[in-house]
C-alpha cells in the first residue's frame, strides 16, 4: 500500500470528518493526513480522486479440502478378562493403593436385564467387583439387605455373586454384614464364599431395599475387571 493510501486510511479512522457539501478536492497536509476542501490550503498537495478508485482484489479459488482430524478419545470404559466390553466408568474414587477388597474405587454402568436393566457395578484395586451386604440376623441370616434410593441400583458383589435391589425395605436393625474382605476376621463363611461379620446394631436404619442375587457367571462376566480408554 502507498504512503498516500496509507494516509487516506488513517484520515478516514481518526478523522472522521463529515464531507462539506461542496467539496470537490482531496488534499494531503505537511501531516500526511488527507482532508476534503473546495481547494486546497498553501503547501497541502491535491491528490486525484482516480488515484484512490482501487477495487478490492478478487478471492482467489478455495483450495483443497485438507485430510479429515483423528477422532477424539471416549471416555474410558470398563472390560472383564474376557475382553466383554461392561460400560463406561462413572466415577473413580482417590483411595490410597490396596484400599483391600470389598472397597469401590471406582464405578461402571452395567445395562443387563438380569439385574433389572441399568445398574451401577463397582470395582476394587485388585480389579474385582466390591460390595457389601448387610443382615438383620447374626451369622448372615434372614433377607438380604443393600442400599436403596438412588438414581441407578448399586450392585454389591461378594467374589462371584451379585446383589442387586428390589423392592424398598422398612427400617431393620442391621446385626450382620458380608463382603469378599477376610482380612478382619469372620463370623462364618457364607455358602458362596462371603466373610460374614457380626454388628452391634440396636438401632433401625433406613434406606435399604431387598435385594435379590445373581452371579457375574450368570452375567456372562469374567474378574478381574480392568478399565481402559476406547
Amino acid at each position: 500500500m502507498t504512503p498516500i493510501r496509507i494516509a487516506l486510511a488513517l484520515a478516514t479512522g481518526i478523522l472522521g470528518v463529515a464531507r462539506p457539501a461542496d467539496a470537490a478536492v482531496l488534499c494531503r497536509t505537511r501531516a500526511r493526513t488527507v482532508v476534503e476542501r473546495t481547494a486546497c490550503r498553501p503547501r497541502e498537495t491535491p491528490i486525484p480522486r482516480a488515484a484512490l478508485d482501487v477495487e478490492p482484489p478478487a478471492e482467489g479459488p478455495g483450495g483443497a479440502a485438507g485430510p479429515a482430524g483423528a477422532s477424539g478419545r471416549q471416555a474410558a470404559s470398563l472390560f472383564d478378562a474376557a475382553g466383554t466390553r461392561i460400560g463406561p466408568v462413572v466415577w473413580l474414587f482417590e483411595l490410597p493403593a490396596n484400599a483391600g477388597p470389598s472397597v469401590a474405587i471406582a464405578f461402571a454402568l452395567l445395562d443387563h436385564q438380569a439385574v433389572g436393566g441399568p445398574a451401577v457395578l463397582g470395582i476394587d484395586d485388585t480389579g474385582a467387583g466390591a460390595g457389601v451386604v448387610a443382615y438383620p440376623g447374626p451369622g448372615c441370616t434372614g433377607t438380604a439387605l443393600v442400599p436403596g434410593g438412588t438414581l441407578l441400583p448399586m450392585l454389591q458383589i461378594v467374589h462371584d455373586a451379585v446383589f442387586y435391589p428390589t423392592a424398598a425395605a422398612p427400617p431393620t436393625v442391621l446385626r450382620s454384614i458380608e463382603r469378599t474382605d477376610q482380612s478382619g476376621g469372620c463370623a462364618t463363611i457364607t455358602a458362596h464364599g462371603g466373610c460374614c461379620v457380626d454388628q452391634p446394631g440396636q438401632v433401625p436404619v433406613t434406606g435399604f431395599a431387598t435385594a435379590e442375587r445373581t452371579t457375574l457367571g450368570a452375567l456372562g462376566l469374567q474378574t478381574p475387571f480392568v478399565a481402559r480408554a476406547e
